[in-house]
């Protein structure tokens, strides 16, 4: 069976940048709020890692020598629509940005960040649309197919939010 639908809700956060200091950087900045974060600073693995771990949000770097990030995210979305794309970019590229935000990102962060807490409530607030989603997919879920939601999480009660839950029941991995 699976886990409790009712436990906390600790987002995913996956950042795919080319600079690993960077990404060490928001990986404790994020996980000090209560999120999960992976991070990968290699391009060439990025979208490959980006699926493997099923997150609820991507932070993702424009500038990725060598490689096509807007390729990438409209790969990760194609197979994981609910993830929250949101990109990070130079000051200097404003039609880069505004390509991003066309091909499907949520949302844009300017670097150098120049403060934290606008880049906090930014990934606060996919988390947020990340579990409502969720949420309504285990309504949707209970409602529609009620015994097959009592075989996966246990006796019916009141649906709560949790992201393991819909990992097992949407997941791509071969296990």
């Amino acid at each position: 069976m699976a886990s409790n639908p009712h436990a906390p809700f600790m987002p995913k956060l996956m950042i795919l940048d080319d600079d690993r200091a960077f990404c060490r950087e928001m990986a404790d900045f994020f996980r000090s709020f209560g999120f999960l974060p992976k991070f990968c600073d290699n391009p060439a693995l990025a979208q490959r890692k980006a699926l493997l771990a099923h997150p609820d949000i991507v932070l993702l770097d424009l500038h990725m020598p060598g490689f096509d990030s807007l390729a990438i995210g409209q790969a990760i979305k194609r197979q994981q629509p609910w993830v929250q794309l949101i990109y990070t970019v130079t000051n200097a590229d404003a039609a880069l940005a505004e390509k991003a935000l066309a091909s499907g990102g949520e949302s844009i962060l300017f670097k150098p960040f120049r403060n934290m807490h606008i880049v906090y409530q930014t990934v606060r607030q996919s988390a947020a649309t990340v579990k409502a989603w969720q949420e309504s997919m285990l309504r949707n879920l209970k409602t529609s197919f009620p015994g097959e939601y009592e075989t996966i999480f246990g006796p019916s009660q009141d649906v709560g939010p949790h992201d393991d839950m819909l990992e097992a029941f949407f997941s791509t991995d071969a296990e």
